[in-house]
């Protein structure tokens, strides 16, 4: 495990070499969190922005979105499971389709990995420069990989989900600090 590890780093410094995010907007009213399928990590992220930003008195609206929404009726018995360590509940999480109703009215594109900058950027170019990389702003991302996405935990063991929300959690709270919502 730990020489795929070293070699998926290793190819992830030359992939992400030079990766960063655009300049953030003055003034937020409305995030939207997106993963590929909207049932684990996107909607972690939401309740947990949301959660952070309702104690600062800030008004900014935070959703969440799948690229390609799951088909599942809710979030994975883990994943609702790791949430509820966090304070989140994802019990009555639907997965919701990434639509250009969503993106028109989202200040902020925030998704899970680089792959997703670039297909979020293909399907809405008006809006390419609000597309943000969440795992940028997880001051504890490990390595060129890490730095460059927060891994999907669906289908995997439990510590997965955990280890995944505790770097969405740490990367939302460098967001909002970035944005200047402090609690």
């Amino acid at each position: 495990m730990g020489v795929k590890r070293l070699l998926r780093d290793l190819s992830w410094r030359a992939h992400g070499h030079g990766i960063a995010n655009p300049a953030l907007p003055g003034r937020v009213e409305s995030i939207v969190f997106i993963c590929l399928g909207n049932i684990c990590r996107s909607p972690f992220a939401e309740h947990v922005a949301r959660m952070r930003i309702e104690r600062t008195g800030a008004a900014i609206r935070c959703l969440s979105a799948g690229i390609r929404p799951s088909q599942a009726a809710s979030s994975p018995p883990d994943a609702r499971h790791a949430a509820r360590a966090h304070g989140v509940s994802l019990d009555a999480h639907l997965p919701l389709p990434l639509t250009s109703e969503l993106v028109d009215g989202a200040d902020l594109l925030v998704v899970m990995e680089l792959a997703q900058v670039r297909m979020v950027r293909s399907m809405f170019p008006d809006k390419a420069a609000a597309v943000v990389l969440l795992s940028l702003h997880d001051p504890e991302a490990a390595g060129a990989y890490e730095r460059c996405n927060i891994e999907d935990p669906f289908g995997q063991p439990a510590a997965r989900y955990t280890y995944c929300y505790r770097r969405v959690a740490r990367a939302v709270d460098g967001l909002l600090d970035a944005l200047g919502v402090q609690p």
